[in-house]
C-alpha cells in the first residue's frame, strides 16, 4: 500500500487478550455477560471487519479498546502498551459525526492538535493536508451543517486521521447513510486505506460492508459476545459485489450469521420464560418478607 504526502502514519497491531465484560440487568438483578474472554491480535496495516446478531457487544468492544469503557477481565495492548484510556493513538470514528456544529469545517478537523496544544498554523497546515486526504479541502471554510451526511463523515475521517492514530476504530460509521452515500464512502474509504496503510477495525450489521473493505471478517456471537469464526477474504480489490466469488463468500457468512440470530432468539425466548415463571414466586417471597 502506498501513503498520502504530509499523513504519515505508523500504523500498529494490536492484540486483545481474554476481554470480558459484565453488567447487572437493573429488572432481574442478575450479571449480563456482553464479552467473554474475547482475544483477538491484528497485524500492522490490517483491515477487520466485525459482524455480528444485535447487542452482541461489537460496539462495546471497540470502546473497550478505544478505552471509553473498562473491561471487568482481560486487557488490550498496543505496541506492547496496556490501553487504559482515551488517546491519540487509537482513535474512534462513530456512526453520528460527532461535529461541532459552531465551527467550520477545517476547525473541526484540527480540533483535535488544538487540544494537543499545537500552534495554529501548524495545526492548520496538518488539517488541510487530512481535507486534501479525504477530497474536501474545497470547502475547509463551510459550516459543516452545509454538509451533506457523506461529506460530514468525511470530516470525522479527516478528524480522525490528522492524529497520525496507529489505529482506527469504525463503528457503524455510514449506516445514517442512503444507499448510493454509503456505497462512495466504501470507495473512499478503501481509497485513503491504501494511501495511508491505516490499521482499521471496522464494524459493520452489513455483510456486503465487510467483504468489501476487509482483509479479514470476524462473526460474533451473542449471549455472550465472542468471536466464533474468522474468514479470510482473498478477493483482488477493487471488488465486484455482484461476482461469483464475492457472492459464495457472502453465502458463507450469511449462513453462519442466520444460525447465530436463530439460536440468539431461542434464548432469548427461554429467558423471557423462564422470567414469566420465576415473576410470581419472586413477588410472593417478598410479600412474604414485608409481611
Amino acid at each position: 500500500m502506498g501513503q498520502a504526502a504530509g499523513q504519515a502514519v505508523t500504523a500498529s497491531g494490536f492484540e486483545i487478550s481474554k476481554v470480558t465484560k459484565r453488567y447487572v440487568d437493573r429488572t432481574t438483578g442478575r450479571p449480563l455477560v456482553v464479552l467473554d474472554g474475547v482475544d483477538l491480535t491484528a497485524g500492522a496495516g490490517e483491515f477487520i471487519s466485525i459482524v455480528g446478531p444485535s447487542g452482541c457487544g461489537k460496539s462495546t468492544l471497540l470502546k473497550i479498546i478505544a478505552g471509553f469503557e473498562q473491561a471487568n477481565a482481560g486487557e488490550v495492548h498496543l505496541d506492547g502498551k496496556r490501553i487504559t484510556r482515551p488517546g491519540p493513538d487509537h482513535v474512534m470514528v462513530f456512526q453520528d459525526y460527532a461535529l461541532f456544529p459552531w465551527m467550520n469545517t477545517v476547525e473541526n478537523v484540527e480540533f483535535g492538535l488544538r487540544v494537543q496544544g499545537m500552534s495554529r498554523s501548524e495545526r492548520r497546515e496538518q488539517a488541510l493536508e487530512a481535507l486534501s486526504l479525504v477530497n474536501l479541502k474545497h470547502v475547509a471554510t463551510r459550516p459543516v451543517y452545509q454538509l451533506s451526511g457523506g461529506m460530514r463523515q468525511r470530516v470525522a475521517i479527516a478528524r480522525a486521521l490528522v492524529l497520525r492514530p496507529k489505529i482506527l476504530l469504525m463503528d457503524e460509521p455510514f449506516g445514517a447513510l442512503d444507499a448510493q452515500q454509503r456505497r462512495l464512502m466504501q470507495i473512499e474509504l478503501m481509497r485513503i486505506w491504501e494511501e495511508t496503510g491505516q490499521t482499521i477495525l471496522f464494524v459493520t450489521h452489513s455483510i456486503d460492508e465487510a467483504i468489501y473493505l476487509s482483509d479479514t471478517v470476524l462473526l460474533m456471537a451473542a449471549n455472550p459476545g465472542k468471536f466464533i469464526h474468522s474468514e479470510r477474504i482473498t478477493l483482488a480489490r477493487p471488488r465486484e459485489v455482484t461476482s461469483q466469488e464475492f457472492n459464495d463468500v457472502k453465502r458463507r457468512l450469511w449462513g453462519l450469521l442466520e444460525a447465530e440470530v436463530t439460536k440468539t432468539e431461542r434464548l432469548f425466548g427461554e429467558q423471557l420464560a423462564s422470567d414469566a415463571a420465576e415473576g410470581p414466586r419472586r413477588r410472593g417471597l417478598l410479600r412474604r418478607r414485608a409481611a
